[in-house]
This record gives structure tokens, C-alpha cells and sequence, in this order.
């Protein structure tokens, strides 16, 4: 049985550079963890290209290296860029391919140091921002099911 559930797919555009920090504001980020600004808040991403990003819904609690299995290892990583368009979007905390509840919005991308992390963007109700945090692809206490992951669609 799949842990993973396909719910959508959208389309990003071409990035020619892209650094984090100077999309906080336009994306409405209003907190970022320790990890998120050493690893990618000032990492650059040049010449990205357009494409599709996925999203799968989680059926059960996993770990990261299930999940990454079952994305497959040409897909389950994307560019930080295309994970912020999906948060521009959503920025004032409007419906769309991201959850806007209790449940994480995930998605592995490669940090400064050249690792595989899973980035991890949560909104905040009371606050009305996004949340974003970066861990170690091998979380420990892996993932609750209703999360939502990112990848590569093509």
C-alpha cells in the first residue's frame, strides 16, 4: 500500500536567482528556525527552471527515507524557489495546493552544504504567517499522516 496519496499538480516558473532572505517579506515568512538560516536563508539558487511540483498527501506516519523511496530518487528533490512561489501564493493564508492547518507542507531541498534537507512550512493561524523550518532528511519522529510533500512532477 502506498503511503502517499497524489492530490495535485502546479506549475512554477523559471527562477533566474533566488536567495531567501529576499523573499521573506513577499511570501509573508514571519519566522524561520535556526537550522532554515544557516542551511538556506542565504544559499542561491541561479538558473532555476520552470517545471511542475507535485503534492501527495500523507496516509500514515513514515519516515523520511519511506517517503523518499516512494517519491523516487530522480523526484524527491526540489528548488527552495519553487517551494517559495507556493507560499507567495498563499500568503495572506488563502486556500491552495499548501495546507493551511495544523499539518507540515514538506519538501527536500539542498542546503548550503551540498545535503539533502527536508524544509518544512507550517502556517501559522494566530499569527497569520508562515512558519518555516529545516531538519535533517532522517527525523526521527518522522511524519504524521495528513502532511503534505513536494516533488518533482516531470
Amino acid at each position: 500500500m502506498s503511503i502517499l496519496v497524489y492530490e495535485d499538480t502546479v506549475s512554477v516558473t523559471a527562477v533566474k536567482r533566488f536567495v531567501a532572505h529576499e523573499h521573506l517579506v513577499e511570501a509573508n515568512v514571519g519566522w524561520t528556525g535556526d537550522n532554515f538560516k544557516k542551511l538556506f536563508l542565504d544559499n542561491v539558487e541561479e538558473n532555476v527552471p520552470a517545471g511542475r511540483v507535485a503534492i501527495h498527501a500523507l496516509v500514515e506516519s513514515s519516515l523520511d527515507p519511506e517517503i523518499m523511496v516512494e517519491l523516487g530518487r530522480a523526484r524527491r528533490v526540489i528548488h527552495l524557489s519553487h517551494f517559495f512561489q507556493l507560499m507567495k501564493k498563499q500568503a495572506v493564508g488563502q486556500a491552495g495546493p499548501l495546507m493551511i492547518n495544523d499539518n507540515w507542507n514538506i519538501a527536500y531541498c539542498i542546503g548550503s552544504d551540498g545535503n539533502i534537507w527536508a524544509v518544512y512550512a507550517g502556517w501559522d493561524s494566530f499569527d497569520r504567517c508562515w512558519r518555516v523550518v529545516s531538519g535533517s532528511e532522517g527525523r526521527p519522529g518522522g511524519w504524521g499522516a495528513g502532511c503534505r510533500f513536494l516533488s518533482q512532477a516531470d
